[in-house]
């Protein structure tokens, strides 16, 4: 799976050419996030992570620690609510 930006935008997509269903595509999705709010909290660059950006894409978002744990917590609640719902799925990619 590959991350990439749309021209002109800070938002996130993925590639999911290598995922073989949803659920891999969003295990992926979580996993590069996770990148990101590790980098942010090690005070490294985001340069090269995933694009973290505003709800349309205008802007991206400063990567401050503040962010940081509103992103985990968004991605705790999509990994505890969601994909353990499919780890079938999960164990198929």
């Amino acid at each position: 799976m590959a991350l990439g930006r749309r021209r002109g935008r800070s938002s996130p997509y993925l590639v999911t050419d290598d995922a073989p269903n949803p659920a891999s595509a969003l295990d992926g999705y979580i996993g590069e996030m996770e990148r990101w709010v590790a980098a942010v909290r090690a005070g490294q660059p985001v340069d090269d992570l995933i694009p973290v950006g505003t709800v349309d894409g205008a802007a991206q978002l400063e990567p401050t620690v503040e962010r940081a744990d509103e992103i985990e917590s968004r991605l705790r609640f999509l990994t505890e609510e969601i994909l353990v719902h499919h780890a079938d799925d999960l164990d198929a990619s």
